[in-house]
């Protein structure tokens, strides 16, 4: 039973580490630390640590694998949780990009315009030639209350 739920922590961790140490008075500290991959959330990186007789841990009903065995549900519903919070962060982003496009074609109705296309440094528009932009290049000044710098020849 120990190994079927140090498996059901490894389905979320890519390794465990379990230390076993005396703790004095006939008890022992036993400590699983859950490994990290590159998209372990830190929440799932807390050791954790119980200190018990060995009889204690040997318990069927309270020892060892029933603490386990609340550790795994404990982390998958946080898991879970983290998920529902990322989709809700998700929608909301989407729903704000919505009406802020909704916004923009309102106004342009209202001024009579059509609405120009928002480019972000993500479009893929391979239009990077400063030449074949509709704005003029910043010319460079010695300080904003002085003369634009001749350019060098």
């Amino acid at each position: 039973m120990l190994f079927t739920k140090i498996n059901q922590l490894l389905k979320d961790n890519p390794t465990l580490l379990m230390t076993v140490a005396p703790e004095g008075n006939g008890k022992l500290r036993v400590t699983v630390t859950p490994g990290a991959d590159k998209d372990t959330a830190e929440e799932f990186l807390e050791p954790f640590t119980v200190v018990a007789t060995p009889a204690e841990l040997d318990d069927p009903e309270a020892g060892l694998v029933a603490l386990l065995d609340v550790e795994v549900e404990a982390r998958q519903d946080l898991r879970a949780a983290i998920a529902e919070h990322k989709a809700a962060r998700e929608e909301a982003a989407k729903a704000k990009r919505a009406d802020a496009s909704k916004t923009r074609q309102e106004t342009a109705k209202k001024t009579g315009q059509a609405p120009k296309a928002q480019k972000t440094l993500f479009d893929a528009s391979g239009d990077a030639d400063p030449a074949k932009t509709e704005e003029a290049a910043p010319v460079p000044t010695a300080g904003a209350d002085q003369q634009p710098i001749a350019a060098a020849q």
